[in-house]
């Protein structure tokens, strides 16, 4: 459920460049895919909401398998990098 939490922080910090503000994490996965992975910007990371809410029903059920919960923090780690790696493209200076 951390590597959620980072997710859901990374993609409010850019969302916060874009004025966009959400009121919770659900709203965060949404909106980030529609104006990040939607415009092209983040390739890659199609279906992102749905694939992030997905991830956290599995995370608060408590009852991930070991190698489900490496797959997805290996898959935060990703997010995060591209997340860095477009940051200066998404703030607007």
């Amino acid at each position: 459920f951390k590597a959620y939490e980072a997710v859901v922080a990374a993609a409010n910090a850019l969302l916060f460049h874009r004025l966009v503000e959400t009121l919770n994490d659900r709203e965060t996965t949404h909106e980030f895919e529609n104006h990040f992975v939607r415009t092209g910007l983040f390739p890659g990371w199609e279906g992102f909401n749905e694939q992030m809410q997905e991830r956290r029903r599995n995370s608060r059920s408590g009852s991930v398998p070991e190698a489900a919960a490496a797959d997805f923090i290996a898959a935060a780690s990703r997010f995060l990098k591209d997340c860095h790696a477009k940051e200066g493209q998404v703030v607007r200076k």
